[in-house]
């Protein structure tokens, strides 16, 4: 059986204290706070029958995980508690005696899930919310697709095969991108749905799973939604809400448009989602690829942020991580030099895509005259000659009629760009900067094309660094 965790002699969850009471599925939570410096006074208790989502990575794509190889069970155990992150240790068996193997430490636990029938052992720890998981034949598992549960209340499990009849065998292709095509298809009740199948190894099934944990916890009206997902054998798809009205893109590069984009709301929910992600979170989330191609619109043209296998988590207490440079070329700030990457570059995505609304035209765009094939050129030279109003929509009738608004939101842009991250506003205030709650930011650098210092260390208005969160991320 399974069981919860607990804090010193009382099962947090039997009290009904979760982490979060209108989502139990999140986990329970700690009633005293973690003392790293008093290990000795920590113990673990058996959990059997047992899995947890987290806990079926395939070993082989989880080279980014803090993992210590040709460890004992205890050596796993005492590593655990020596660490203040820990939250839980996978020890995979690499003998037939259990003498050594291989420990991941996690630091992410939701709730347990009972599951007869398996060999999975879970150690919870009284005082400190610790896991420990010992499981053999996980190759074999990773085949047949094992592991990767309902977790209660959050995303429904489908089989291949009925993945193949929602989607008339995927004859019906909405899109191709980078990791794999997206298909239509509709369920029993008649939701239409999009499923995205993925092809390859390696960052793909790494964004697999980021993708599940994250947007399979999160829900916000400017977020797509993520209703289920397909793990078995090699195949891993992802099932959406479909979005009728596809990507942004395909609208603002529109130079045909019978109808006006709704211009305005479709910024603030952009901006309205990634304030979410940033700031209502119970945990912190960047998404790191932000553009049009990632904002998909509904039927009634509302916008909501979609692709989230580049994201990644930041620990509550702090503020930056140290991650390779990921995302598109066009979107990403300066500060990808330095590798020391803050939610301040989600700011800087938004401003591209801000822009690119405002003015009807890619980053990029050789159709334009040679001073103006870079936007920010072209935006930067323009604001010098107090002549922004020459770049807004041409092929909106809405923005035509309001230019003077367009204008004051292309200063809402040049805030989110600024080359010093520190100077950017939070998407909270930029939410509240598009609904004329606070006043935009006056005395702005317009050299938008200078790049940092790389190794310059700029601290102000960030606190501590923090390495990614090793059971999610990449």
């Amino acid at each position: 059986m399974a069981f919860v965790p607990v804090t010193g002699n009382v099962v947090v969850c039997q009290r009904k204290i979760s982490s979060d009471e209108r989502k139990k599925d999140l986990g329970c939570s700690q009633l005293t706070s973690i003392n790293c410096n008093s290990s000795q006074y920590h113990s673990f208790i058996e959990l059997r029958n047992t899995t947890y989502f987290a806990f079926e990575l395939n070993h082989e794509l989880a080279s980014s995980i803090l993992r210590f190889e040709g460890k004992k069970l205890e050596d796993c155990k005492r590593t655990c508690l020596r660490d203040c992150s820990c939250k839980a240790v996978v020890f995979r068996d690499d003998s037939d005696g259990a003498t050594s193997g291989s420990c991941l430490l996690l630091t992410d636990v939701f709730s347990l899930i009972d599951e007869e029938g398996t060999d999975n052992f879970l150690w919870d720890k009284f005082k400190y919310h610790c896991l420990l998981c010992s499981f053999q034949k996980e190759d074999m598992r990773f085949h047949k697709g094992w592991g990767f549960s309902i977790l209660p209340g959050m995303l429904t499990r489908f089989t291949y095969n009925e993945l193949k009849i929602i989607t008339e065998d995927f004859s019906r292709k909405l899109g191709e991108g980078g990791f794999g095509a997206v298909y239509e298809g509709a369920l029993s009740n008649g939701t239409k749905i999009a499923v995205k199948r993925l092809d390859g190894l390696g960052h793909v099934m790494e964004s697999f799973v980021t993708e599940v944990k994250i947007v399979g916890g999160i829900h916000h009206v400017n977020l797509v939604k993520l209703i289920g997902f397909c793990a078995e054998k090699r195949e891993r798809l992802l099932i959406y809400e479909h979005m009728v009205n596809g990507s942004l893109d395909r609208w603002i590069y529109n130079k045909n448009q019978e109808n006006g984009l709704t211009w305005q709301r479709i910024i603030t929910d952009i901006a309205k989602g990634l304030a979410y992600l940033h700031d209502e979170c119970s945990q912190k989330i960047i998404h790191l690829n932000i553009k049009p191609q990632n904002i998909l619109l509904d039927q009634n043209f509302n916008a909501k942020i979609s692709d989230f296998g580049m994201s990644k988590l930041i620990e509550i207490d702090k503020s930056k991580i140290e991650t390779r440079m990921r995302g598109t070329r066009g979107y990403l700030a300066p500060e990808w030099l330095k590798s020391v990457i803050t939610k301040k570059v989600d700011v800087y995505a938004f401003g591209i895509v801000l822009l690119e609304v405002l003015c009807g035209r890619k980053y990029l765009d050789s159709s334009q005259a040679n001073e103006d094939i870079h936007l920010l050129s072209a935006f930067e030279r323009k604001a010098e000659q107090q002549q922004l109003m020459a770049m807004v929509d041409k092929n909106n009738e809405d923005m035509q009629m309001h230019k003077e608004a367009v204008t004051e939101m292309m200063g809402i842009a040049a805030w989110c760009l600024q080359v010093d991250f520190t100077k950017r506003p939070s998407m909270s205030l930029v939410v509240k900067a598009l609904e004329g709650l606070v006043s935009v930011e006056t005395n702005m650098d317009y050299d938008f094309t200078s790049l940092p210092e790389v190794g310059a260390d700029n601290q102000q208005g960030e606190d501590s660094s923090s390495s990614l969160l090793p059971s999610i991320l990449s």
